[in-house]
């Protein structure tokens, strides 16, 4: 877990409010761990801010960060930037979320990431409408490893790509769990999907097992953590159902063991 919980100091911001304080510190500590765990971003020291004036009211200090790839990392990384960010109570005190098991949790915990082989500028559009969804939607629910996640059409908006679904996972290529000042937060990787394939995991029923032999196959195959928006469906490829079946039985057999 990379340790970022030590409250950075904003005294450079020239803010009096013990209140904005208290905000931009817990901000600060999350940018820093991001910017650790990914390197500069691209452009430097620049995080993309949503255009929609609902969400950058409801949402401030929040957006994207572009990371070109960096060392072991060879794609292009975006990274929502807010949704760990805790509430400030009126004395300047951040509210950490308790669960049930007695974890605490910065804000919602978790942060999201898409990475793509070239860089893009479809990805902070998709990342900006999950944010809508779970800060607006009504009975949203929070997008956690193991999800399928419906587009209502095209990853990439007017185009032809066949990916349609998001499928949510841990990344291998980076550190994914993050001990915020608040509380934790994880980083819940995304990958796109076609309709087939989601079709294939949910023959495992409806929880999560399908999504993770899912995510082994799709590293297997060559897609890796990467969205590939002009890729195709991994089912007209004729290794894919001994695939499945070899990567299933190994993941059932890890999973009896236990």
């Amino acid at each position: 877990m990379f340790d970022s919980s030590a409250i950075p100091n904003v005294d450079d911001l020239g803010l009096e409010k013990p209140v904005e304080i208290a905000y931009a510190g817990q901000m600060a500590a999350r940018e820093n761990a991001l910017h650790a765990i990914f390197a500069p971003t691209d452009p430097p020291d620049q995080i993309l801010s949503p255009g929609d004036p609902n969400l950058f009211i409801n949402w401030p200090g929040g957006g994207i960060y572009q990371y070109p790839p960096s060392g072991n990392r060879s794609s292009w990384h975006y990274v929502t930037s807010g949704l760990s960010q805790p509430h400030i109570d009126d004395d300047a005190n951040p509210e950490s979320v308790i669960d049930d098991d007695g974890e605490r949790y910065s804000g919602f915990g978790i942060e999201l990431v898409i990475s793509t082989i070239e860089q893009a500028a479809w990805p902070p559009d998709v990342l900006i409408n999950l944010v809508k969804y779970i800060l607006f939607q009504k009975n949203s629910r929070l997008i956690l490893p193991g999800d399928r996640i419906p587009c209502n059409g095209p990853l990439v908006l007017e185009t032809d790509t066949p990916l349609s679904f998001l499928v949510a996972t841990t990344s291998t290529e980076y550190e994914t769990d993050i001990l915020l000042p608040a509380g934790k937060c994880h980083l819940v990787h995304l990958i796109g999907c076609t309709q087939r394939e989601i079709d294939t995991a949910l023959t495992m029923g409806r929880g999560t097992a399908g999504s993770i032999v899912l995510c082994r196959v799709l590293g297997e195959m060559g897609v890796g953590f990467d969205s590939i928006p002009n890729r195709t469906c991994l089912t007209e490829d004729g290794s894919f159902s001994a695939t499945w079946n070899r990567i299933k039985s190994e993941c059932e057999s890890e999973w009896h063991s236990r």
